[in-house]
């Protein structure tokens, strides 16, 4: 493929990111406006991962036989009709269906991105540019936070849904210049047979890391630490767009610089427990200039946890046939512990406070750090590092 198919699944990259973390940033302050109490706005935002799980694995395997264009251009149509959902919401199951058509949303995304990203590289490229897609992704959700909360100082709740709603048709202008690769025709029996056949104990090993990271990664940046800001911090929309996009900001130019240097994956885990764990718990006991310098050593322990991620994905799934069907399954385990943790993030809180949350937290980034090093030791053996 051409470099500017590569470019094509980068802009869409940021487009999506850019949309999700303004909308992410939006939805829980949004449902903090309408008086929802903690609890059914953590099994409000529990509700994506629902079909998220159903459908990835079903968009995964259809982009291995139909290729990646009709899938993106489901997102296209998900994220639209999603944000109009929001926009128009009034009770707690006018959200939940908006999450649940985030679900399909983000799992029509990821169950393509990736492998479009892979056929528009060169083999030797495919970690670098699986690694820089993450760090285009992190400057939109820089800017997604950013412009959110400028938003909302001007227009309404529901006004900023709207603009994002109709920024949102240009994905389907991006959406059109994906590839068509496929097998064109549907073959439902081997669609069946792609999903289950036999994966190796290494796969399986993979899908570890990858659950308790994804985890922390939910919760924290939909739920608790917005929530926090806003409640406990009594911050402004925009301080809370600022402060967190500044963080995303480290984090995606981190990304950028790690992957420059050529970080092993022993560093990467040390920089991850030292800059996002320790950060991470020392949130709920700090005054709020000592918090803006743990976000900021907290975007750099999350770039390091995101190339540590994208290494784990490449090296599971970037040598098969069926990449889409291959990582779709990877990330089956990850979504049903998003759905468990999102729907207990808020009766934790409610019951033990915010230290309990991000206490876990740090904890889990802890458990990611140290699963990560001895997997890379494996990965070591197979010639990947």
């Amino acid at each position: 493929m051409k470099d500017g198919s590569l470019k094509n699944v980068f802009v869409i990259n940021f487009l999506f990111a850019f949309m999700s973390a303004a909308v992410v940033m939006l939805l829980p302050l949004y449902m903090i406006d309408k008086q929802f109490s903690l609890e059914n706005i953590g099994l409000i935002l529990a509700a994506m991962p629902v079909t998220f799980l159903i459908f990835r694995l079903i968009f995964s395997t259809l982009g291995d036989q139909l290729g990646t264009r009709v899938i993106f251009f489901i997102n296209a149509v998900t994220t639209t009709v999603g944000i109009f959902i929001y926009w128009v919401s009034a009770s707690p199951l006018a959200f939940v269906a908006g999450r649940l058509t985030d679900g399909i949303k983000e799992s029509s995304f990821w169950a393509v991105n990736r492998t479009e990203a892979y056929r528009a590289s060169e083999k030797k490229n495919l970690e670098l540019n699986a690694v820089n897609m993450v760090g285009i992704r992190g400057i939109g959700f820089t800017l997604g936070r950013f412009v959110a909360g400028a938003m909302l100082l001007f227009i309404s709740f529901q006004n900023a849904f709207l603009a994002l709603g109709i920024l949102s048709l240009v994905l389907f202008y991006f959406a059109g210049k994906t590839s068509k690769n496929g097998t064109v025709k549907l073959d439902f029996p081997d669609l069946l047979k792609r999903l289950t056949k036999p994966r190796t104990s290494d796969f399986w090993l993979a899908t570890i890391p990858l659950t308790i990271y994804g985890i922390v990664d939910f919760t924290l940046f939909v739920f608790t630490l917005p929530v926090y800001m806003d409640v406990f911090l009594g911050m402004g929309y925009l301080e809370i767009g600022l402060i967190i996009g500044w963080a995303m900001l480290i984090y995606s130019i981190s990304i950028f610089v790690m992957t420059k240097l050529k970080f092993g994956m022993k560093n990467l885990a040390l920089i991850t427990m030292l800059l996002l764990g320790i950060p991470i718990i020392l949130i709920p006991f700090v005054d709020v200039m000592s918090f803006l310098v743990l976000l900021s050593l907290f975007g750099f322990g999350l770039g390091a946890a995101n190339v540590i991620y994208e290494k784990i994905v490449v090296w599971a799934t970037g040598r098969s046939k069926d990449t889409s069907t291959e990582i779709g399954v990877l990330h089956a385990p990850l979504r049903i512990g998003e759905m468990v943790s999102m729907a207990l993030i808020g009766f934790i809180i409610s019951a033990f406070g915010f230290v309990a949350a991000f206490l876990l937290s740090g904890v889990f980034i802890f458990l990611y750090g140290a699963v990560s090093i001895i997997l890379s030791r494996k990965m070591q053996k197979t010639g990947f590092l």
